[in-house]
């Protein structure tokens, strides 16, 4: 993984500015929070970056590249994600992050596995 990319993306898990959520990458829930997962954290470092719009899903889901829950390639490839041996796949992230983990969990095990 792009190590710059990764210091940004574990250092926006850890600073407080999103609030964790489960299920999509982003969502907004009744009270109007904005909730992100680990990967929706990702992927909104890369929508500030490549100036790339989160769409409006329905009325509380928002995709990136058409995508809810998973990374979409463009990310991957933006991030530098590679699978393999060396690499971490996403879908355990996944598992942590809607399994109860905290970001600052994942943030370790993103900069010890990726």
């Amino acid at each position: 993984m792009n190590k710059t990319i990764k210091a940004k993306w574990t250092k926006a898990l850890r600073e407080g500015k999103y609030k964790q959520g489960q299920g999509r990458l982003y969502r907004v829930n009744d009270q109007g929070e904005q909730l992100y997962c680990c990967l929706g954290v990702l992927c909104d470092l890369y929508a500030a970056e490549t100036h790339t719009p989160w769409e409006k899903d329905t009325s509380q889901t928002y995709t990136m590249h058409n995508h809810q829950s998973f990374l979409p390639n463009q990310v991957i490839e933006w991030a530098e994600i590679k699978y393999g041996t060396i690499g971490l796949p996403t879908d355990l992230l996944i598992d942590m992050n809607d399994g109860g983990k905290t970001f600052e969990e994942i943030a370790e095990v993103i900069e010890k596995r990726l």
